[in-house]
């Protein structure tokens, strides 16, 4: 019995099974860290309020847990409204927040630039590429005074009327 045919078979099938997981460790593993694509500078407040259907101030009651919204994996906050500098939210809100970014404490002050999902109960997404900010009884001021004057003159990337 010849064994050239049986050996070509074998390293066939290695090589078949090599490539196979090779291709699923590749395309099911994500390479890094994922980037957003946005019309917005993050960098630029007024632009941010200009895009954010929500600028306010509020505190973290409680981290409530985690789910995925339009194929996003996040974390769910339970937010005090304490200002609002744009939009009309009022008491306490869900807030979502893209998992891996940094962790929101309970009891802490920060300032919010959200929009909508689809529905109230969805709650409201923190603007990509953009962290709340951390406030405290010393900065509250300032920082207030920034977005009050972000908002007022904000930026329209879409080209639309705020």
């Amino acid at each position: 019995m010849k064994k050239t045919p049986l050996l070509v078979g074998l390293a066939g099938a290695v090589v078949l099974l090599a490539s196979g997981w090779f291709a699923y460790s590749t395309l099911s593993t994500p390479a890094g860290p994922t980037h957003a694509f946005t019309l917005y500078d993050p960098e630029d407040p007024r632009e941010v309020a200009g895009t954010a259907d929500d600028v306010f101030h509020g505190e973290v009651v409680r981290h409530s847990g985690r789910r995925t919204v339009a194929g996003i994996p996040s974390e769910l906050y339970e937010v005090e409204v304490d200002r609002t500098f744009k939009g009309h939210l009022r008491g306490t809100v869900t807030v979502t927040l893209s998992t891996g970014s940094p962790v929101l404490a309970s009891g802490t002050s920060y300032v919010f630039t959200t929009a909508a999902w689809g529905t109230p109960d969805d709650g409201h997404a923190v603007l990509a590429d953009v962290q709340p900010s951390v406030t405290t009884s010393d900065t509250a001021r300032g920082v207030s005074e920034h977005w009050q004057w972000a908002v007022a003159h904000q930026v329209d990337v879409m080209g639309e009327n705020p």
